[in-house]
């Protein structure tokens, strides 16, 4: 059974891969450059703080997030942890930057459905939270029929893996920093298929952009928030309330696949595993 449905998962990658052209990685750097550069540009305007530096700021922690994402495609188990944490630090330094903090001076490290929340400012200077969205959809996940929660695969890159029964042309998926990858995806090489270790790359630099939003966004909206309710401020002593699943639902609903230019990052960047 499980070689005919092999048979018909090489037949619906050989159908689904269709010419697609994808940017150079001087393209994608400089793309992340000026992502870095505008995001914390824009909240530095907001604010009503001079936006030239923190805009410079930005845009060196975008080169960052970039190579953190390049570390990622080494596909090792400590590859995949470093890469992963390299991007979440200089997200972190995009918010830093907009919010006109000192350099480093707080970071959001992702692993599995935690965040560690690290404030060199604060009485208390590290504070684990929660990710709720993260929890609840790697429930939804777990209780889809056929799905099992991959432990090698969840401790080899520190976020929260499930294998799937999947025999369409979907490889593999990342929904809230929860991977989904296709257990019929083989450890080595075979014909019309891309290797297991080039697939969780993909999803994990899909995940290092989704904690992007997260540092550069989310956390610093609910942040703002909090200051100002009481309320607020005591759900998100040990909670996040990470707004990166709207916003990637969003996206994906608006730009067709073939277009999406996190696909094409994530795509191009992953050739280079083997």
């Amino acid at each position: 059974m499980k070689a005919i449905a092999l048979l018909l998962f090489c037949a619906a990658q050989a159908s689904a891969q269709t010419p697609q052209r994808l940017p150079s990685e001087l393209q994608i750097a400089t793309v992340n450059v000026a992502i870095g550069a505008v995001t914390a540009g824009v909240w530095r305007a907001v604010t009503h703080r001079p936006v030239l530096g923190g805009a410079a700021r930005g845009a060196a922690a975008g080169a960052a997030i970039f190579a953190g994402r390049r570390v990622i495609t080494n596909a090792r188990p400590a590859y995949w942890w470093i890469g992963r944490e390299i991007a979440a630090i200089a997200s972190s330094e995009i918010s830093n930057a907009a919010q006109d903090r000192p350099i480093l001076e707080r970071a959001t490290l992702p692993v599995g459905p935690i965040r560690i929340h690290i404030d060199r400012s604060a009485k208390r200077k590290i504070q684990p939270r929660f990710d709720l969205v993260s929890a609840i959809v790697a429930g939804v996940v777990a209780t889809r029929d056929g799905n099992s929660f991959a432990l090698n695969e969840s401790l080899a890159t520190g976020t929260l893996v499930f294998l799937s029964p999947e025999t369409s042309d979907e490889l593999g998926q990342s929904i809230a920093g929860v991977m989904t990858i296709s257990d019929l995806i083989p450890d080595g090489s075979f014909p019309g298929l891309q290797s297991k270790r080039r697939v969780m790359s993909h999803e994990l630099i899909h995940t290092t952009q989704q904690d992007f939003v997260f540092n550069a966004w989310s956390d610093a909206a609910q942040t703002a928030i909090a200051a100002k309710n009481p309320l607020m401020r005591s759900l998100t002593r040990y909670v996040d309330f990470n707004l990166t699943l709207p916003v990637q639902v969003i996206a994906n609903s608006i730009i067709e696949y073939q277009n999406r230019p996190w696909e094409k990052e994530a795509k191009k960047l992953a050739q280079r595993t083997p």
